[in-house]
């Protein structure tokens, strides 16, 4: 592999070693980073060691080690509970570059048909990923907002504007929006006709936002 990519590969795995013993972030949220970084440290095993060796039984454990926190008897307080809205980039405006040849086709009808109950209207779409998950039995959704700079500029992570948040949830009513993490903070919420419209803060590495709704 790459020289450059083993040596940000290392220092990747050294930093995600480090995550479990930091408190920097409040709860529920330390809790999340804490066990996604174990997560991760599993994943890093298996990746480093593969199944080389293993019998079917240490094959089935290691399986069991990787996936228990969705098995039913975990699932509810698992973090990988909810369903996923949407994610990735606002396909259904058809603004990115690259899907320019689909405009003709898909302009209005997808709008009119299939336009997403959230998403993000952004200029920096190489650059800001995002995954909203519904969390019902709790009547709120969660965004995670997400920029790439580091990874596409080798490092680098400076702060860039966070974009605008659209909702357009039918049969929900939106209570509030706040910010949960690196801050806590309730956003202003601006209503045009059905969608709702939220400028987020900037953005360094990964924002969270809470969207509190009533059916």
């Amino acid at each position: 592999m790459d020289e450059w990519v083993m040596e940000r590969y290392e220092l990747a795995k050294e930093r995600i070693a480090q995550i479990p013993d930091e408190k920097m972030a409040e709860e529920p949220y330390c809790d999340f980073f804490t066990k996604e970084a174990m997560f991760l440290q599993q994943v890093i095993h298996v990746m480093d060691h593969g199944i080389a060796g293993k019998n079917l039984e240490e094959l089935q454990e290691q399986n069991h080690e990787l996936y228990q926190d969705i098995l039913p008897e975990n699932y509810e307080n698992s973090y990988g509970k909810g369903t996923v809205l949407t994610c990735c980039f606002d396909f259904f405006s058809m603004e990115d570059e690259d899907y320019n040849w689909t405009d003709p086709f898909f302009r209005g009808a997808a709008s009119k048909y299939i336009a997403p109950q959230i998403y993000l209207e952004t200029p920096n779409r190489k650059i800001l990923e995002y995954t909203c998950y519904d969390r019902a039995s709790e009547k709120k959704l969660i965004f995670h907002e997400l920029s790439a700079m580091a990874r596409l500029s080798g490092g680098s992570t400076p702060v860039i504007p966070g974009g605008s948040l659209k909702l357009n949830l039918e049969g929900k009513q939106v209570a509030k929006i706040c910010m949960a993490f690196p801050e806590k903070k309730e956003l202003e919420i601006k209503k045009n006709g059905d969608t709702l419209t939220v400028e987020l803060p900037d953005i360094t590495v990964h924002n969270v936002f809470e969207i509190f709704y009533e059916d």
